[in-house]
């Protein structure tokens, strides 16, 4: 599209930040450092689609697997403070899921910009110009484990990441699981000591 097009979606895309200040609380320091990193990203876009430049990608793409990380840990710790499952918890914990998609997205397009030939992609529909809509294409199916094989890592660096996502998937997965349900078995227990107590 044009550029205030492309502009706006990666406008949208890094507006994830905004919803995170809740879960920031009192902590000012994490909420102007992700502020920082917010606008650092910002920034780098509006240079790369400015320049279409590698050097300005790269920079890009590093500045937003960082963002996204940061964005994931901020939610993780929200929810592991929190003492009953709300729909707050709940949404969280998704959205976790999807920020270290949105994480890794970059970071495999950072490391094919410094070394092409990185991955192949067997089969790109309609010749799609934009990796990094592959990227995340593959990062979907690697952090849920499906693997259909049509974008594959090739270089050590690629297949170490790729490997790494799959693992950081499946154990969030099995921790995210844990902890909404001891969440919420403790809460029922709770709710049904009070009911005892409230009934002697």
């Amino acid at each position: 599209g044009t550029f205030l097009l492309r502009l706006a979606r990666g406008f949208l895309i890094l507006a994830l930040f905004f919803p995170t200040v809740y879960a920031h609380g009192r902590h000012t320091g994490r909420l102007i450092f992700t502020a920082t990193l917010f606008t650092v990203s910002l920034g780098t876009f509006v240079w790369e689609l400015a320049t279409w430049s590698k050097q300005a990608e790269a920079w890009h793409s590093a500045a937003n697997t960082c963002y996204f990380f940061v964005l994931a840990y901020i939610l993780i710790r929200y929810v592991a403070a929190q003492d009953a499952v709300s729909r707050n918890v709940v949404s969280a914990t998704l959205v976790v899921y999807v920020m270290l998609a949105f994480a890794w997205t970059f970071l495999y397009d950072f490391v094919e910009t410094l070394q092409p030939g990185s991955f192949t992609r067997a089969t790109i529909p309609g010749g799609e110009p934009n990796q990094r809509v592959v990227f995340f294409y593959f990062s979907m199916i690697t952090i849920t484990t499906v693997g259909f094989g049509d974008v594959v890592p090739v270089s050590p660096m690629a297949r170490m990441l790729t490997t790494t996502e799959a693992l950081v998937g499946q154990l969030y997965l099995v921790g995210a699981v844990a902890t909404v349900v001891g969440l919420r078995t403790t809460t029922l227990f709770e709710q049904r000591r009070a009911r005892r107590q409230e009934k002697e």
